[in-house]
């Protein structure tokens, strides 16, 4: 099993907490959330498994502790990605998406009690089967990793943005990076208990780890090639579409990589925005290149990608 490291706390100075306070007191009555919040917590079972085949795998499960805190397990991940339904609609609808936040720091602390379950009562079921506890200890660092990447990355400093691309940009990413994680969670939980079970029976257009990965291959090689091209015809004119081309990779596929990547591909970006000649951003795409060159080998041992071989295709453009 891995070992998981705690995210430590730091402490919260009573003024801070106070100030925090007010803001929340004037904040909450005023969202648009909260009565469709209190509306839908009021229905029972609102939150429920919203899928027979989930209900189903359910019913086959034996031991009836197991089956208690699976159950409840699952109903939070469904209960979690209907919350991430608000903050969907209001991308969908173009509304203001400050009010999300209030959705998100809900999502975080739902999801941090989730985790506590996890580790407090489903792992410490009796006889609970190895894979099980492999799938189980999976997913609480799936989410440790996850509120990390939301939380500790793409939501900082948003509530300070004023121009309305950053606001949705922030808002979309968070918004998938969270919902990829739970459902994704939910159906590696569901195959623990029933191997054939696949995430669209549950969701719509889900993707599973095959998809994202061959998405993520695709997207890599399209990158290189531009930076290839750019390496062999080094043009003003080019410069450009080619920085376009490294912050659409961080806006979109970046969230498909291995956290521990985000960084290094966010350093390569700042050094190339702020690159004062064309020598100096050669010499940028070149370390760029190979370190995607890099990425792009280990992303073909992927044990879903076996037989799946890649032909490095030229690009159309």
């Amino acid at each position: 099993m891995r070992r998981r490291r705690s995210t430590p706390h730091t402490p919260t100075g009573f003024q801070s907490f106070a100030s925090i306070g007010r803001i929340l007191n004037r904040a909450v009555p005023q969202s648009r959330f909260r009565e469709a919040l209190r509306r839908r917590h009021a229905r029972v079972n609102h939150f429920g498994i919203r899928s027979e085949r989930v209900q189903g795998l359910l019913r086959n499960v034996a031991n009836e502790a197991l089956r208690q805190d699976v159950e409840r397990t699952l109903s939070e991940f469904f209960r979690l990605l209907q919350y991430l339904d608000f903050i969907q609609d209001d991308l969908r609808q173009d509304r203001p998406l400050k009010g999300s936040l209030l959705i998100f720091t809900l999502i975080r602390s739902e999801t941090e009690a989730l985790l506590e379950f996890l580790e407090t009562r489903l792992m410490r079921v009796k006889d609970l089967a190895p894979d099980v506890a492999d799938t189980v200890d999976a997913t609480i660092y799936a989410l440790q990793m996850e509120l990390r990447k939301v939380f500790g990355r793409e939501l900082i400093g948003f509530i300070h943005l004023r121009q309305a691309p950053p606001i949705y940009a922030k808002v979309e990413n968070a918004h998938g990076l969270l919902r990829d994680c739970f459902q994704q969670s939910l159906v590696a939980l569901a195959q623990a208990f029933d191997h054939t079970f696949d995430g669209s029976a549950a969701f719509d257009g889900f993707q599973t780890k095959l998809e994202q990965s061959l998405h993520l291959r695709n997207d890599i090689w399209r990158l290189l090639c531009h930076l290839r091209k750019f390496e062999g015809r080094p043009e003003k004119s080019y410069v450009a579409p080619l920085l376009d081309q490294i912050t659409l990779f961080r806006d979109t596929t970046l969230r498909y990589l291995m956290y521990k990547d985000w960084d290094e591909y966010e350093h390569f970006l700042e050094d190339a925005v702020s690159a004062r000649n064309i020598e100096e951003l050669l010499k940028i795409v070149h370390v760029l290149s190979t370190f995607l060159e890099t990425l792009l080998g280990q992303i073909n041992m992927r044990a879903v990608l076996a037989n799946h071989p890649f032909d490095y295709p030229p690009l159309d453009e």
